[in-house]
């Protein structure tokens, strides 16, 4: 076994999920190569139990859910095979190719500065500032219309995580707030959820993202306000109509799958943060990041399985 499966182990940080909860008929611990499917990572530096008694204690009237969009929500493998398509990538696939190969040329500079971890995360803001602007100019000049919006979706090789649909009618039920807080596109994701989920959206859904602007042809024209990486906190939306009764729920339940998404509920007079991270590829190598960051950590494409049933226990 590698050191660093090892100290893992040692740590009491691996969890099958037979330990944790039935939610599969058949599960693995972790073997010498990889991290099974099956496993979950229980945080060494978290209160995940005292967070979880805490959620459910206080009931739906204190809960607010804050969810990242892409690979989050969505899965990280597609319904086709290979990975599934962000936000971004649902849209730039069906432009010209000379476009997309600037996209795809932006995307190979900028993504690994992004996931950087040498990198102080205030050194990397004016280079996801330009990536996101520059990208967005590149769509605006693609001619982009509501209607391809529309098709592009409908085209994609994207599909909502397993187990999403489950949490979001939950909420929907019990008047829970869930804000989706994504650096992708905003008209993206509704035209997903409403294609896979429900259409219209229910009034407990809001989405902070990239929002297109269209111009009088129905052309898209710009984007506003501008959401990247690394300012996904609710400390930038104070200013929000909604903010203040968001700011009355005393417990988060947060979702993400990069280390940036933490931050999300931050500028909140939040008492219980309980932090779930899907850590969708390269798990050997950023697991202790991620269990340093989350309470909870699903080990590659996991379902959101775990999340529904720490939902089902809060009344």
């Amino acid at each position: 076994m590698s050191e660093t499966l090892a100290a893992l182990a040692l740590a009491g940080a691996l969890v099958s999920f037979a330990r944790l909860r039935s939610f599969h008929k058949k599960s693995e611990l972790i073997n010498d190569e990889s991290f099974s499917s099956e496993t979950i990572l229980i945080s060494p530096f978290s209160s995940y139990s005292d967070k979880k008694d805490k959620l459910v204690k206080d009931g739906c009237a204190n809960l607010h859910l804050i969810f990242d969009f892409d690979r989050t929500m969505t899965s990280y493998i597609g319904p086709r095979g290979g990975k599934g398509a962000t936000c971004h990538g649902i849209v730039e696939a069906r432009r010209s190719k000379e476009l997309k190969d600037r996209a795809d040329a932006l995307n190979a500079i900028f993504y690994p500065i992004e996931i950087d971890l040498k990198r102080t995360q205030e050194s990397k803001l004016p280079w996801m500032r330009a990536w996101y602007s520059l990208v967005n100019e590149i769509l605006i000049e693609s001619g982009l219309t509501r209607a391809d919006i529309e098709e592009d979706v409908k085209l994609a090789n994207c599909s909502l995580r397993k187990g999403m649909i489950e949490i979001l009618e939950w909420a929907r039920e019990r008047s829970v707030p869930v804000t989706i807080f994504s650096a992708g596109i905003g008209d993206v994701i509704i035209a997903v959820l409403q294609q896979q989920w429900r259409n219209p959206l229910p009034s407990n859904i809001k989405i902070i993202s990239n929002m297109m602007t269209f111009d009088t042809s129905g052309a898209l024209c710009g984007f506003s306000p501008l959401i990247h990486m690394f300012n996904k906190s609710m400390l930038f939306h104070k200013h929000d109509p909604d903010f203040s009764e968001l700011a009355t729920r005393k417990n988060v339940l947060l979702l993400g799958d990069s280390t940036a998404d933490v931050t999300m509920a931050d500028g909140l007079d939040a008492s219980t943060i309980l932090r779930i991270g899907f850590l969708n590829d390269n798990v050997k190598n950023l697991a202790s990041t991620y269990m340093s960051l989350y309470d909870v950590v699903l080990a590659h494409d996991s379902t959101a399985m775990i999340v529904m049933d720490t939902l089902s226990q809060i009344n």
